[in-house]
């Protein structure tokens, strides 16, 4: 499912036209840009396998040790968030235009790539497993 969000996020975010390209101009409002963000976190591997471990530390007992985890994982998102948010607030104004045009082809198109590895990594080990 992951492969396949990442797949429609970048190629969604690679044909965007340039005039609608900065963001805030579309129509989408703030519940849906959180919307998006939240899944696109939920959608990287590693924080589907850290809570996974997590499921299997309580199945065995081990209380502490998943809290700290689960701490942990939620300091170092909010904080990557944070900063990430921090640093596209001070570059919104230097970038725009045919650049940012640009900027969403080429992250789309890595985007999509990887959405598209990862459906094929899925199917590959559907039918030949």
């Amino acid at each position: 499912m992951g492969g396949l969000y990442l797949l429609w996020f970048g190629l969604s975010t690679a044909l965007r036209p340039w005039s609608s390209a900065r963001p805030g101009t579309g129509s989408a409002g703030g519940l849906a840009a959180f919307a998006t963000t939240f899944l696109l976190t939920l959608a990287n591997p590693p924080t589907i396998m850290i809570f996974a471990g997590l499921g299997l530390a309580e199945a065995q007992g081990v209380g502490w040790p998943a809290l700290a985890v689960v701490g942990g994982v939620l300091v170092g998102s909010g904080g990557w968030w944070l900063l990430f948010a921090g640093v596209v607030s001070l570059m919104r104004e230097r970038v725009s235009g045919p650049l940012l045009a640009w900027v969403n082809r080429v992250s789309g198109a890595a985007l999509a790539g990887f959405g598209a590895w990862a459906v094929a990594g899925a199917v590959r080990g559907l039918l030949w497993t």
